[in-house]
């Protein structure tokens, strides 16, 4: 163990609150993507933004932005206390100031003060290294401006969390800056986890709260307080996102006349059961069927009708497996008890990413086996899958320009395995093996020294992301071919990609990891013929519960990729497919 589960961080864990910065005054120095997502959020906080950075170092997302002059451009670097002021000519409290080595200024306060010239939040938004975040932090206390220090927990007053929003509820989620990805996955866990109706049910409370108080009656806030809270506890979340106008006028008719809080109406519980997914009529009746024929019938004529069902049952089982057997058709079995008989590498395809599309024979291998070598842009639902008697081992991240180290780690960690005694390893990989997940290449390596290995297949992103988006990838009169490609080739060369004969080539076109060359891959395909106006999308985390799809022509869905904050694992497609279903 690295460290104690009980240690917190450096003075304690942070005190958690939710600001309001409509119409604070927020500087975000540096023009990185980092940079990009605070402006984004403070923006949406109703934050009047500042950035502070050299032009040329703007991301195309501020870029963009300041095209539509959403903030305040200050095209400077981050040189002294000055630059913390809304007016650098204006005077503040004594300060005194000194140069380090790299020419920036620090502060040594005689004694400071918030002036109303200087800014509400600082966010600075520079490299890890960067002897200006130390500056900025030293500069920005001397004011009193709470300051945040990306990835530079230390020089930080505040920390950002990962949200969970959903109209009025908010969920925050903070490692106090040891593990900011962490807390990403912690609150995609947490939204999973939220009552599904969890958004209505808040907004009813609060319009019925609101009813309540404005009633003119003496009560005291401990009265109405109690009662309300003895509402939120007895009522389901369904219950209360129920609460129609006829429901409001009861609840607010018994607080008024002093009674307990009244039950919810059951009128609406067999509606909530038949609108539930597995909740038809259909069903309801079969499953009261089933439970009355395995309790009732079966109990009071055991030796008549179960027996004529179980030999009926056997009868049938024997004919398939016979008609399978004279077939030469092998049936899999459901056990997850595979038999390897020598030690074995299994290339297991994962899928695009929802645990519902692994396959029988996926979950088969990942059961059994005793060592898992995953890539890390599986899933967190598969991961968590994962049995734990495993020895499970994860391959480092494929960098840019180090994709064939990562392999090569790969291929290595899997060897290693067999070679320490492990029997059966499982490479987990995301979508199939075979379609750019360098399969062929492990199986060949594998292979020449000497290790059996077995392929097994998994749905593959180019077809299960664009169905979970709703994108057919051929549609009759549309496209008649699909086109699957990799944004970034061997030592980084950029796709092949074919002419386009506007009017005549009906193609969908499938690009993996295509982020960090968004824009590079809209010119190479405008290049080639692909109209500006054609129809694009970007699916990320396809198939998962919080994917998200966003849509756009081929010229401008760079921009609206850069401008909400994607991040890998993602898809880019092209063609009319994109918008065939809607029209």
């Amino acid at each position: 163990m690295l460290h104690s589960p009980h240690a917190t961080s450096a003075g304690g864990h942070g005190l958690m609150v939710s600001l309001r910065l409509h119409r604070r005054r927020v500087l975000v120095v540096g023009g990185n993507k980092e940079a990009a997502s605070r402006v984004r959020h403070a923006l949406a906080a109703g934050a009047c933004v500042s950035v502070l950075a050299r032009k040329d170092s703007l991301c195309e997302d501020l870029l963009a932005r300041l095209a539509r002059s959403e903030f305040t451009f200050l095209d400077a670097e981050f040189s002294g206390i000055d630059d913390l002021t809304i007016r650098s000519t204006q005077a503040l409290s004594p300060v005194a100031t000194t140069s380090d080595d790299n020419g920036v200024s620090s502060a040594e306060p005689k004694h400071s003060s918030h002036t109303e010239d200087a800014y509400d939040y600082v966010l600075a938004c520079l490299e890890t290294n960067d002897p200006r975040s130390r500056a900025i932090a030293e500069c920005a206390r001397a004011l009193r401006i709470p300051v945040n220090c990306a990835d530079v927990p230390e020089l930080c007053d505040f920390f950002f969390v990962a949200t969970v929003t959903e109209g009025r509820v908010q969920v925050g989620v903070s490692t106090n800056g040891g593990g900011p990805r962490l807390a990403a996955r912690l609150r995609t866990l947490i939204a999973e986890a939220l009552p599904k109706r969890t958004q209505e049910a808040v907004a009813n409370i609060a319009a019925l709260r609101e009813r309540i108080k404005q009633l003119p009656i003496e009560v005291t806030v401990k009265t109405r307080m109690s009662w309300m809270s003895n509402l939120c506890d007895q009522w389901s979340f369904d219950d209360m996102a129920d609460i129609d106008e006829k429901d409001s006028d009861r609840l607010v008719d018994a607080f008024k006349n002093g009674e307990p809080v009244p039950k919810p109406s059951h009128s609406k519980l067999l509606y909530r059961i038949l609108q539930s997914p597995a909740g038809s009529l259909q069903a309801v009746l079969s499953f009261l069927f089933a439970f009355t024929y395995q309790f009732v019938y079966r109990a009071l004529t055991p030796t008549t009708a179960q027996t004529n069902h179980n030999s009926s049952m056997i009868a049938k089982v024997d004919e398939s497996s016979k008609r399978a057997e004279n077939a030469n058709i092998t049936i899999p079995s459901l056990s997850t008890n595979l038999k390897i008989e020598s030690p074995t590498i299994a290339l297991v395809g994962a899928g695009p990413g929802n645990p519902t599309m692994l396959t029988i024979a996926a979950l088969q291998h990942l059961f059994s086996a005793d060592t898992i070598i995953s890539d890390v842009l599986v899933s967190p639902e598969i991961l968590d899958l994962l049995p734990h008697n495993a020895n499970i081992k994860f391959v480092p991240k494929k960098e840019k320009g180090q994709s064939d180290s990562a392999q090569d780690a790969a291929n290595d960690m899997c060897l290693d395995a067999i070679a320490s005694g492990a029997k059966h390893v499982v490479r987990l990989k995301g979508g199939d093996p075979f379609v750019f997940g360098r399969g062929g290449e492990e199986l060949v390596h594998f292979r020449a020294r000497g290790v059996r290995v077995l392929v097994v297949p998994g749905v593959s992103s180019a077809n299960g992301v664009l169905a979970s988006a709703n994108i057919p990838a051929t549609f009759k009169g549309v496209s008649d071919s699909v086109l699957v490609l990799t944004a970034r080739g061997e030592r980084g060369a950029w796709p092949d990609v074919p002419e386009f004969v506007a009017g005549t080539t009906m193609r969908t076109t499938v690009v993996f990891m295509p982020i960090a060359r968004m824009k590079g891959l809209s010119d190479l395909m405008i290049e080639k013929g692909y109209p500006l106006e054609m129809p694009a999308a970007v699916i990320e985390r396809g198939s998962c519960k919080d994917q998200r799809v966003l849509k756009a022509t081929l010229s401008s869905i760079a921009s609206v990729v850069a401008s909400s904050d994607v991040q890998s694992p993602a898809l880019l497609v092209v063609g009319d497919v994109c918008t065939v279903l809607e029209n």
